[in-house]
């Protein structure tokens, strides 16, 4: 059964990307307390039941939730890098 319909990840899809594309871990919040105000300035037009489960919706969730639209805006983190001491110009 999908708790969360295309809807809701829509809505959080652009919630995300008002906010300038936060982890999951920083955008929970910000749903919590922002989500009305942004409803009400018309920002984003959701239903009440789509506010309820995006405010219900955790941050493991919403990271597993945004993962292809990162893969897609490059977004992930480099894991790895110059080594120290490479970048030395002798």
């Amino acid at each position: 059964m999908q708790t969360y319909g295309s809807e809701v990840k829509a809505a959080l899809v652009k919630v995300w990307e008002i906010f300038d594309y936060p982890c999951g871990q920083r955008l929970k919040p910000i749903i919590e307390l922002e989500l009305e105000r942004l409803r009400a300035f018309g920002e984003i037009q959701i239903s009440n039941e789509v506010a309820l489960k995006l405010k219900q919706m955790r941050s493991a969730t919403i990271d597993r939730k945004l993962k292809h639209q990162r893969e897609v805006l490059h977004l992930e983190r480099s894991r790895g890098g110059p080594k120290p001491g490479s970048l030395c110009l002798y």
